[in-house]
């Protein structure tokens, strides 16, 4: 886990496993340019996939959307 965007430099994965505000708010634009595989995993089917897509991020999701 990380408490700052900066600090994920490098990463090949985000994976988001809760659904709390602060996750859901994250800088998602600001956290792709830090990782080297802009690859996101939605553990809670929570984020708007479609507009990750658009932005760069390779995205996978398990469950239905809420």
């Amino acid at each position: 886990m990380i408490s700052d965007i900066a600090d994920a430099k490098g990463y090949d994965i985000a994976v988001l496993v809760t659904a709390h505000k602060a996750c859901l708010n994250l800088d998602w634009e600001k956290l792709l340019g830090q990782m080297r595989t802009p690859l996101i995993y939605d553990g809670r089917r929570v984020l708007d996939l479609e507009s990750l897509d658009k932005a760069g991020w390779q995205t996978y999701a398990v469950g239905k959307p809420v």
